[in-house]
């Protein structure tokens, strides 16, 4: 796996697209993604934490 290729991914999204897939549309599809779901993630743990300080 490049280097480069690992940097276009969002740090907290798992590399699961395969290396194969040459279709750089397809590519930033996935990887936006992956980006939105990790949005998604933060998102519910800043609300658990809030319910536990409260």
């Amino acid at each position: 796996m490049c280097n480069r290729e690992i940097k276009m991914v969002p740090p907290c999204a798992p590399t699961v697209y395969d290396e194969r897939t040459t279709n750089l549309i397809q590519r930033q599809i996935i990887i936006l993604t992956h980006a939105q779901l990790c949005k998604q993630r933060e998102q519910q743990q800043a609300l658990r934490s809030m319910h536990v300080t409260q």
